[in-house]
């Protein structure tokens, strides 16, 4: 549920030596309200602006999957739309343009693929278990290498040893990610990197390890840890629209 939709702008810029002259910045803010019984771990942002006679004249999006929004939950948005040129106001006002927002809201199927002994310098870590998400993604096994250590004597991994979530289906999946975690004796995190993005369909997203300033030390008796992450159960469509008021500052 969209709540509190406020599009604003603030006055053209007057001054001749901007980039934005003559221009009206536009932004939209609005609070998102989880009404589902699931948690909401994405949401996906479309804000088109249209002139009075339903022309679309820039749209803008956000992806924010960052977020965790509980049952009855409410997450603040925002989003920059960018300028519009004062040509395209011509014999009317910007109160007079329509800002049409619709959200689509998503849960996330999260699946920890293991945590195996770090591989030695050189060494190789194959694991064949297949990891499926439902019938519409899978990982087919992890695959990775630690390489030799580095010039500085730190520790690397192959970049051509990836794990890699499939999506098994003709549809885009909104958010897909692959993440690897370097874990002391203690179970503190030493490291940890990932990789995510929308997978197309029947496209795919990878990770290979990266740990950054991570010494040989540090890596005997750790532990690697690889999880995945869909976030492809649809929790609801949601749209509204309404005109821009001016922000005075």
């Amino acid at each position: 549920m969209i709540k509190n939709l406020k599009p604003t702008y603030e006055a053209k810029d007057e001054d001749e030596e901007s980039y934005s002259y003559e221009c009206h910045d536009l932004n939209v803010n609005f609070d998102f309200v989880n009404e589902s019984e699931e948690s909401c771990e994405l949401v996906r942002c479309f804000v088109s602006v249209n002139l009075p006679n339903g022309t679309s004249l820039c749209c803008a999006e956000l992806d924010d999957n960052e977020v965790s929004i509980g049952q009855g939950e409410s997450h603040e948005v925002g989003i920059s739309i960018g300028l519009v040129h004062e040509s395209f106001l011509k014999g009317f006002e910007m109160k007079d343009l329509t800002i049409s927002v619709v959200v689509n809201a998503y849960g996330e199927e999260f699946k920890k693929l293991g945590s195996w002994d770090c591989p030695a310098e050189n060494e190789c870590l194959i694991v064949d278990e297949k990891f499926d998400f439902g019938d519409y993604a899978r990982v087919d096994g992890v695959a990775v290498r630690r390489a030799k250590n580095n010039e500085y004597d730190q520790v690397e991994f192959d970049n051509s040893a990836q794990v890699v979530l499939k999506n098994l289906t003709d549809s885009e999946i909104p958010w897909g990610q692959v993440k690897a975690r370097l874990i002391d004796k203690k179970g503190e995190t030493i490291s940890d990197n990932y990789h995510g993005m929308p997978l197309p369909a029947n496209g795919l997203v990878k990770e290979a390890p990266a740990f950054y300033d991570v010494k040989p030390s540090q890596a005997k008796g750790a532990t690697l840890e690889i999880s995945a992450s869909c976030y492809n159960l649809h929790l609801g469509k949601f749209s509204d629209e309404a005109s821009p008021e001016l922000n005075e500052w």
